[in-house]
């Protein structure tokens, strides 16, 4: 990916460009982050006596 520009178009799933692969990428990162703080959440509240 680094030799790729940002205009640079990508074909596995369907032809995009590397940016909005990117995009795509930190979109997923961020959901799985909150699916993951969702359940740290839930565990501590369940150790609370």
């Amino acid at each position: 990916m680094a030799a790729l520009a940002l205009d640079d178009t990508v074909d596995g799933r369907g032809e995009r460009t590397v940016w909005a692969l990117y995009l795509q990428v930190l979109r997923e990162l961020a959901q799985h982050a909150g699916h993951a703080d969702m359940l740290r959440e839930q565990i501590l509240a369940d150790r609370i006596p």
